[in-house]
């Protein structure tokens, strides 16, 4: 992020730091950490229904949920929502609640012109998955089983 939020603990003034510009030892002033005695990182739970976040995933309480991403709108349901409707705004499912033909917006999809399948070939030698089974080309490796 390019956005300063970055200077050192217990500063109340003085210059702000991007990420990408922080010193070593700055930390992101403008998120609420976490109420752990000697934990620094980012808080994003809490208790349904409660305002505001208290604990990081590693401290967080049983029964809180993650209160910065969406739920999935099943009822009970408190997994994290990935899936919605193509061209709409925004996820409502998790993957086990999702309706047929909803689409992960956040997955990475075929590199090929209007494909929508699964990427799962790419470079000899590298990490990076880019085409389908369909659309992979000559002397290209499946990335996913190697």
């Amino acid at each position: 992020s390019k956005r300063p939020g970055f200077h050192f603990a217990g500063e109340q003034q003085g210059k702000l730091f991007c990420a990408h510009h922080k010193l070593e030892g700055m930390v992101d002033v403008t998120k609420k950490g976490c109420e752990h005695d000697g934990c620094k990182m980012p808080a994003y739970y809490n208790f349904e229904g409660k305002k505001g976040v208290r604990f990081c995933a590693q401290h967080k309480v049983q029964g809180m949920v993650d209160m910065k991403k969406k739920t999935c709108e099943y009822t009970e349901c408190t997994k994290r929502a990935n899936f919605g409707i193509q061209g709409e705004r925004g996820v409502r499912f998790c993957a086990q609640h999702r309706i047929l033909g909803m689409v992960n917006p956040q997955s990475k999809k075929c590199e090929h012109p209007l494909c929508k399948k699964l990427p799962w070939w790419g470079v000899k030698g590298e990490q990076r998955r880019r085409f389908c089974g369909q659309h992979k080309m000559p002397g290209m490796v499946n990335v996913k089983s190697k």
